[in-house]
């Protein structure tokens, strides 16, 4: 929508100078406004509920130009030199209007934006229909899921007509979902296979996971290979297994692999349902699956909770076992320290007493 200054009888904004010209980038008072004498020294306006505040003495109007842009009430304002008339432009496309208001001051009446001299003109929706069906309305010119309801597709017009829209499968994006599944799994194997590991170094030396004698944390691994390998019956049979995908378990490591790169782009491309339902399918798909497993590790008062309880409760344990023995040594250390210093002290008063037997024998 757009709203001028001036009307079809009044088309432009007066001016005190010759030509019509108004000074936008000096103070409001010196900007040669015709009717400059009916501005407050400062006052206010309001564009959808947003404040506008001027100061006419310090103020240019391409400061309240600015001030308008910069704001939230969604429209600009303009100065059209070859016109000479000032206009608010609303910032969204469409058949959509704005409120204004000249709260105090008078400054949107002497710019001619309120008033008989004003005029609005609103913009036009776009309207497009799909294979003759009911007319959809949108105050853009892209029409995406929000408007017409298809997922996935977003539509711009450029021209009036009719024009022939190709909806395709993105197969490249679905393989992209495939290989990152693919590559989230091999990192949960790889992170499970060195936090319990077992094994010999190049010297002979036993290295262990920090959680080697986990039996939980071992049975994840087991249990997701499980999973992963186990078939699907959501209604699919073409696609039932990853093998059919051709994906499947390197001969060598427990990583998953694409063994095939035709089978799995073929599958993809003739048979998108089938791949999406062995995913997703609401009974035995393999998201579903994983997202089972998971539940029992991951819920409150799941394994890794229980875990995390029994662990935290032995280092309690362990915590006041040290604080036993620190105690313990202390006091030990203390008695040790005390019995040396008897010794210590019995060893002076031996040392004396040799000294004072000594003597008598010297004196015989």
């Amino acid at each position: 929508m757009r709203l001028y200054s001036g009307g079809v009888s009044q088309p432009s904004v007066t001016s005190t100078h010759e030509l019509g010209v108004v000074n936008i980038n000096t103070t409001i008072a010196n900007s040669g406004l015709d009717a400059i004498g009916s501005v407050s020294d400062t006052g206010s306006f309001t564009i959808n509920g947003i404040s506008i505040s001027f100061d006419k003495n310090t103020d240019s109007i391409r400061t309240i130009m600015e001030r308008v842009d910069q704001s939230s009430a969604g429209v600009k304002l303009f100065y059209d030199k070859l016109d000479d008339r000032f206009h608010f432009d609303n910032k969204e496309t469409g058949n959509l209007g704005f409120i204004i208001e000249d709260t105090s001051g008078g400054l949107l009446s002497a710019l001619g934006l309120v008033g008989a001299v004003s005029t609005m003109s609103l913009g036009s929706n776009a309207t497009f229909s799909i294979n003759g069906g009911p007319s959809i309305t949108s105050t853009s010119n892209t029409f995406d899921t929000a408007v017409h309801g298809i997922d996935g597709l977003t539509i711009k017009a450029r021209s009036s007509g009719t024009e022939t829209v190709e909806v395709l499968a993105d197969d490249q994006g679905v393989r992209k979902c495939v290989d990152d599944f693919v590559a989230a799994y091999n990192d949960i194997e790889a992170f499970i296979t060195e936090k319990t590991k077992i094994e010999r170094d190049s010297n002979g030396k036993t290295q262990k996971g920090v959680l080697a004698y986990n039996r939980e944390v071992r049975a994840i691994g087991s249990q997701l290979r499980d999973t992963i390998f186990k078939a699907s019956n959501d209604g699919s049979t073409v696609v039932r297994r990853l093998m059919d995908l051709g994906v499947d378990f390197n001969t060598f490591s427990r990583k998953l692999e694409v063994k095939s790169e035709t089978t799995l782009n073929t599958q993809i491309a003739d048979y998108p349902n089938d791949v999406a339902a062995y995913f997703t399918g609401s009974s035995t798909g393999l998201g579903v699956g994983v997202q089972t497993l998971l539940d029992q590790y991951l819920k409150d008062s799941g394994v890794i909770d229980t875990q995390k309880d029994q662990l935290e409760s032995r280092v309690r344990t362990l915590d006041n076992s040290i604080e036993r023995e620190e105690r313990f040594i202390k006091a030990q250390r203390k008695q040790l320290e005390e019995s040396f210093i008897k010794m210590d002290s019995l060893q002076s008063t031996l040392q004396v007493q040799q000294q004072a037997i000594a003597r008598m024998f010297n004196e015989l």
